[in-house]
């Protein structure tokens, strides 16, 4: 049976980049990136809530997994995707369950708050060289940053296992050990 890491966190927070080391590790896992379909489809990850862009990029990355999960398989899909509430992960959940999916871990990304920011200016598409712009950014992210780590993820149900990443600190050598132990 397909093993499915899902990947959870905030925005910025090293998710897509370190699951792109995972794979360069090991070209048999597959990835799927919700990211990646919205460059792909659109050229940016930042749309307007009121275009569907999103909606398309979804119903293509479900396509994907549908394509990948092997119900007499021992491969391992990596799924990044934004899922920001308890409500998101337990949809996510349901539909893999449905696709016969058995073994869902998550990836925990704790990424320090001051990365996330640090790293934002690199991905959002917002000025960096005002103060006023740091300003907002700090804040925002502020809000973003304390939603996610107030959440009990690790209590979820549905998940085999929960792993705390940071990917300041742990390489992908290290997290991808812990898969196969």
């Amino acid at each position: 049976m397909t093993h499915v890491i899902l990947t959870i966190g905030p925005q910025c927070a090293g998710k897509s980049t370190f699951c792109e080391k995972v794979v360069a590790l090991d070209p048999s896992i597959d990835l799927v990136s919700r990211d990646k379909i919205l460059i792909e489809l659109y050229g940016t990850v930042w749309l307007s809530s009121y275009t569907g862009g999103h909606l398309v990029a979804y119903e293509k990355m479900w396509k994907e997994v549908k394509r990948l999960v092997q119900p007499h398989s021992d491969k391992l899909l990596i799924l990044d995707c934004w899922n920001g509430e308890e409500a998101d992960r337990a949809n996510i959940l349901k539909k893999l369950k449905r696709y016969g999916v058995t073994k869902v871990s998550g990836w925990y990304f704790v990424t320090p708050k001051s990365q996330c920011v640090e790293w934002s200016f690199l991905k959002i598409p917002f000025k960096k060289d005002t103060e006023m712009a740091r300003e907002f950014r700090v804040c925002e992210y502020g809000d973003v940053y304390r939603s996610f780590h107030s959440q009990s993820i690790e209590s979820e149900p549905g998940f085999v296992s929960i792993t705390r990443v940071n990917p300041l600190t742990h390489s992908p050598e290290e997290i991808l050990k812990s898969v196969f132990v």
